[in-house]
């Protein structure tokens, strides 16, 4: 994780943060997975991925299984120890609000349970996508829900300094992020316990969001501009055409959203979830 007050640098929050995954998050893990996997096949192509916020390598290592290239960074040492003795893919110390890498040398970027820890979230998507040539994938623990309500209550380590963001506010931060950039979003949330499927609810315990560039679409509307531009004076013809035009790019665009989107809602299946996940308020 990342930012000057880093509890994940604590031995002991480190020491246990596999273990809640391989005990009683077990079946969430599996759901959240389950989904940012059918969030990758949305954004469609890429080899190469950055785990932004990597710590143990826990999604990273998820994410080489599924065949990409995977290379993770973590501000904290500890953490970079414990992925390295799990055999989790390469990571490398680094600071999330100033990645070392270069422009555009990832084909996707990922930030999985990390913008939480940040002062500067919309900072932390901006260097995402600075990286990225393709898109990112953002796993996030939703303000709005039960468990971001808890979360909120919390008065210990990892949490209480946490800062969780709505889907609204999520959204918000990623067109900050991307500028003047085409993109397209797509988002659901796993609820716990007992759903066995990702839904488009605002309120569900986890945000799973997608961010794919969309450049070759914007390629309609700028030829539509260009032959304004070169048209000698008003045409009615022109006029139709770009008005045709216009209609097309947003039936396009539209269309390619929501079936992409259904496939997401209609494939992301899993187990029902048992989920508890500030134990200290269970004891």
């Amino acid at each position: 994780m990342i930012e000057a007050h880093n509890p994940f640098r604590d031995p002991a929050i480190v020491r246990d943060y596999e273990a809640w995954y391989e005990g009683p998050g077990r079946r969430a893990d599996r759901l959240e997975k389950t989904l940012l996997a059918r969030l990758l096949d949305w954004v469609d192509g890429g080899d190469t991925l950055l785990d932004i916020g990597s710590g143990t390598g826990h999604f990273s290592r998820y994410f080489a299984r599924l065949g990409l290239q995977v290379v993770g960074v973590d501000s904290s040492v500890p953490m970079l120890r414990e992925a390295a003795r799990l055999g989790s893919p390469p990571s490398i110390l680094g600071d999330a609000l100033r990645l070392p890498l270069d422009d555009l040398s990832v084909d996707l970027a990922a930030i999985v349970a990390t913008l939480a820890f940040v002062t500067h979230p919309v900072q932390v998507l901006r260097e995402a996508v600075r990286v990225s040539r393709r898109g990112l994938i953002i796993g996030a623990l939703n303000r709005a829900s039960r468990l971001g309500r808890r979360v909120h209550l919390a008065t210990d380590e990892p949490w209480k300094n946490a800062s969780l963001l709505t889907i609204s506010q999520l959204r918000r931060s990623i067109a900050v992020a991307c500028g003047d950039l085409g993109y397209s979003v797509v988002w659901y949330t796993t609820i716990w316990p007992g759903l066995p499927c990702a839904l488009h609810a605002p309120w569900g315990d986890f945000i799973g969001m997608a961010v794919r560039w969309v450049g070759a679409l914007t390629l309609i509307p700028a030829g539509l501009a260009l032959a304004a531009l070169l048209a000698d004076g008003p045409q009615p013809w022109l006029t139709a055409v770009l008005i045709a035009g216009l209609l097309l790019f947003g039936a396009v665009f539209a269309v390619n959203s929501s079936v992409h989107s259904y496939l997401i809602l209609a494939f992301t299946r899993s187990e029902p979830v048992s989920y508890t996940h500030l134990r200290a308020h269970e004891t």
